[in-house]
């Protein structure tokens, strides 16, 4: 994942499907991953946050620890250089809709 220079201060909002393996059953996880920030000099470039992201299609990962490590690793890259991340996953899973949010430390 890589940034940007980015002049202006304005909130973005990204989503796309998102696939994950299940790390408690034998089965794919399919739902809506939905990354949220305000730029503050720099912002991501949203080719390399969708690969990023496709990269969890073979990672068994539960989904708060999902939306949680992409979180942080935003975080980690941004250095400041973003503002307000938050992302959810929006999907459905043992006969239940779900959705989990993070925001990093």
């Amino acid at each position: 994942m890589k940034l940007i220079d980015c002049e202006v201060q304005v909130s973005m909002e990204a989503s796309m499907r998102m696939l994950h393996l299940c790390p408690v059953k034998d089965e794919t996880d399919d739902g809506t991953v939905k990354v949220c920030w305000m730029t503050n000099g720099s912002t991501i470039e949203l080719h390399s946050l969708a690969e990023y992201l496709s990269e969890f299609a073979t990672v068994a990962i539960t989904h708060e620890d999902l939306v949680d490590q992409i979180a942080e690793d935003i975080a980690k890259v941004a250095k400041g250089s973003i503002q307000e991340i938050s992302v959810s996953f929006t999907g459905f899973t043992a006969g239940m809709s779900i959705q989990a949010e993070s925001w990093p430390s």
